[in-house]
This record gives C-alpha cells, structure tokens and sequence, in this order.
C-alpha cells in the first residue's frame, strides 16, 4: 500500500507537514479528551493510526517527524518535574511511538501488502495491527512510564492494559478511514439524503444518549451498521470512527453508562464495547464494498459482451432479448414498432480496395450518423459485419419508412475519402417490417425484415423496402 504522493516533492511534503500536524493535535488533544480525570492517560491513542497511516504512505522516512511530533505533544502534558528528568521519559516515548508504527508498517507489508480489502484480512489485521503492534508499544511505554518514575510497579498491569486497549482502538479507527479514502470513488447525488439521514440520527442518537438516557447509546450500532450497508466504504467507515470517536469523549466522565467505582473496569468495558462496534461496522463495510465491486464488475462485463466494441452500438447478443420484449409489449399492448435491418452496399469492394483499416473508418462513421438519426426509444445494434438492425418503438410502417429515408439520405450524402485520395459515395439498403397481430415471434418479423433488405439489394441497391 504506496502512494506516489512523496515527501520529496512540494505537495508531497506539505501533505506530510499537515498529517504530521494532525498527528501532534490529537497527541496532545487525547490527554484531554479521552482520559478519565484525574488519570492524564488518554484511552484512544488516535496518534497511533495516523502515525501507521504516514509510515503507510510514506515509508519509513516520516520516522523523524512522528518521534519530532511525539515529544511536542507531551512535553507540555509533563510539567510536575524538572525538564531534566522529564525530557528523557519523553525522548524515549517519542521513540517508541516511532517504532510503534514502522513496525506496523512492515508487519502490513509482509503479511497485508493490499491493506485490508476483505473480510478475510480482518482476522489478520487484528491480530497483528491491533494486537501484536499495541502490546510491544505498551509494553516498553509502560516500563518507561516506571522506570522514570511516573507509576508504582502495583499500577504496571493496569496501565500496561490501558495502554494496550487505546493504541488498539485507534489504530482500528483510523486504519479504516484510511481504508475508506483508499476504495473512494465518484460521489453520487443520490447519496445525500442516505448521509443526512444517517448523521442526523447518530446525532439525535449522541445527545439523547448525554442528556436523556444514556443506554440509548447503543442504537449507534445498528444505525451505523445500516449506513455501512447503505453508503459506500468512505462514507461508512468516516462516519463509524468520528462517531465513535464523539461518543468516547462524552463518555470518558463520570455520567458514562460505563462508569463504575472501580476505573479499570470503566475504561476496559469502554474501549471493548467501542471496539467491537467499530469492528463489527467495518466488517460489514468492507463485506458491502466487496459485493458492490462485484455487482459493478459483472456489469462491466455484461456490457462489454453487449456491445460492439467498433461501433459502440450494441451487438446482436444485446438485440435479440431487447427484441423479444418489445414484440411482448407489441402483443400485449397492441402497439406496433418495427424491425429495421440495413447493410452497406458493396462493402466488400471497398474492404477489398482500401483495406479493412478503411473498412473499419466507414463502419464508424456510419454508426454515428446512425446514431445522430436516432430516437431515445429506438434500439440500433451492429448484427453481423456489416449489417446493421434497428428496433423502432411505437412506429408504424410509414413512420419508420419516413426516419429511414432521412437516415438513408443522409448516408448517400456523406462524402468518404479513401486513403488514396479519392472521394466516395457510399450507400445503404433497407429493410423495414412492421408488426401485425399475425406475427407469432419476434424472429419471424426480423426474417420479413431481413427479407424486404434482400428485396431492396435486388431492386438495386440504395433503397428502403418495405414488407
């Protein structure tokens, strides 16, 4: 997972600049947001996933600027000793927080080199991102955190677990922001309303949950769960972490619906239920992305296979059904269309003349002017080499005779220069059919139609019939 976005260009180190920013804010800001007073330990450790994400886009480099950013963050948190005892403590922090995320970042790229794409790399990502990074992370934080002084070896295991539990959930919660951004794609219009609605009922949700009732704190969940099935990743996985985020902060107080009289209990109930949410939320997501793909890929596929890649019409395999419904609304309906097939005359000559790089020119060309002399309901598709068919919705025989010799007069019009320099007058046939209640199938109005073609080929060329 690499960016082209590098520190060594001027966009690419004012990007790093910012996100190094972001990082030192929420280094500091989690001091005061997320600790439970008076423990100035901050329970999500936000930092922790946005110093991956850098070493993620950028590589080991950013190691001096997530160390530099580090020690700003705490030094000022620190201000109950001397500069001279506490500037070590924080050199060393910062240094850990460094390792915390290259290691992150190799662990990603050997075993993760996609990132997290599929419910299936969760399992890994958990294990590894907010398992094995966070446990090395606290364990060295917390034996400097007693080695200089600042806990009682009575309070290692509690702070150990802390610790482990807020680098854990925030890697998880910017992890896949920044998984989010990764799969973002063009925004749609119709997406709105979902967006409002959704934010206004986390919203409605956060402050009752505050000032209300605060078990109504866990309809979160399944709105959030909703809107991971409803909206694309980017959407679902912002809205998870920001929300999760807000309701940690409200939460980290004495009115939580978490709270006991015994703290460790308090922030390991806190952090495990947001956990699992933001888990759950993101598997859902990640699981929903994966289908859409699918669906967008098969219908990709399906139109490819649908269409003429020379002309861009569609080709026979897409004429056939559209065909076969039209006559079903004909006979049901009592409504008549018409079937059109045309062809170029004496297209094998100028194939055999200029080539079928020329060939090609014209049967372009011939489409385009096909497509110009089209309606919106009409149906045209490119059925054989040089043949061409036509449905014509709601049409009756003099109708679609009239379109089609402005079509045909137009082709006659239309002067082609070969590759040699001469100009060429290139010429059309066509047969029309129209629907009666006699006809049984669709196929059997399509071979009058292919009919009447032959018909005006025998008559001489450059002309309509009609059957």
């Amino acid at each position: 997972m690499k960016t082209t976005i590098f520190p060594g260009t001027i966009n690419g180190l004012l990007n790093l600049l910012l996100t190094t920013l972001l990082y030192y804010l929420f280094a500091r800001q989690g001091f005061f947001w997320f600790s439970f007073p008076p423990d100035p330990i901050s329970l999500l450790s936000l930092s922790s996933g946005i110093g991956l994400v850098m070493c993620l886009l950028w590589g080991v480099r950013v190691f001096p600027f997530i160390v530099t950013a580090t020690f700003a963050a705490h030094f000022p948190v620190v201000t109950d000793t001397a500069f001279i005892h506490s500037a070590p403590y924080i050199a060393v922090t910062s240094l850990i927080m460094g390792f915390e995320s290259v290691f992150g970042m190799l662990l990603m790229r050997r075993f993760l080199p996609y990132g997290v794409s599929r419910p299936q790399h969760l399992l890994k990502f958990i294990i590894l991102l907010c398992g094995v990074v966070p446990a090395l992370s606290a364990l060295m934080l917390s034996l400097n955190m007693m080695l200089s002084g600042y806990i009682e070896a009575a309070e290692f295991t509690g702070i150990y677990i802390t610790l482990l539990n807020a680098h854990g959930l925030g890697i998880l919660l910017i992890y896949q922001v920044f998984t989010g951004f990764s799969h973002s794609s063009t925004f749609q219009l119709s997406e709105l309303k979902k967006l409002w609605l959704g934010g206004a009922s986390i919203g409605l949700i956060v402050i009752l949950a505050s000032y209300v009732y605060g078990v109504l704190l866990f309809l979160l969940l399944p709105v959030l769960v909703i809107m991971a099935i409803s909206l694309k990743l980017i959407f679902s996985t912002l809205f998870s972490s920001l929300s999760f985020v807000v309701v940690f902060s409200i939460m980290a107080s004495d009115n939580s619906v978490f709270f006991t009289n015994n703290y460790q209990f308090t922030s390991t109930g806190l952090v495990a239920y947001l956990f699992s949410s933001a888990l759950a939320v993101f598997a859902i997501a990640i699981q929903q992305n994966q289908i859409n793909l699918t669906m967008a890929s098969r219908e990709a596929w399906k139109k490819a296979a649908e269409r003429d890649p020379l002309t861009c019409l569609a080709n026979r395999r897409a004429f056939l059904p559209r065909l076969k419904t039209e006559h079903a609304r004909a006979v049901r309906t009592g409504r008549s269309y018409c079937v059109v097939i045309w062809d170029i005359d004496d297209f094998k000559q100028i194939n055999d003349t200029y080539g079928h790089d020329y060939g090609d020119v014209v049967l372009k060309k011939l489409a385009d002017i096909l497509r110009d002399n089209c309606r919106d309901i009409d149906f045209p598709a490119r059925i054989g080499g040089e043949e061409f068919a036509i449905i014509l919705p709601e049409s009756s025989s003099e109708e679609g005779e009239l379109a089609l010799e402005r079509f045909r007069s137009e082709v006659e019009s239309t002067r082609f220069i070969a590759p040699d320099g001469k100009i060429l007058q290139i010429t059309i046939s066509i047969g029309i059919a129209s629907f009666k209640p006699t006809y049984k199938t669709e196929m059997a109005l399509m071979s009058d139609a292919d009919k009447a073609l032959y018909k005006a080929k025998a008559q001489g060329k450059n002309q309509i019939h009609v059957f």
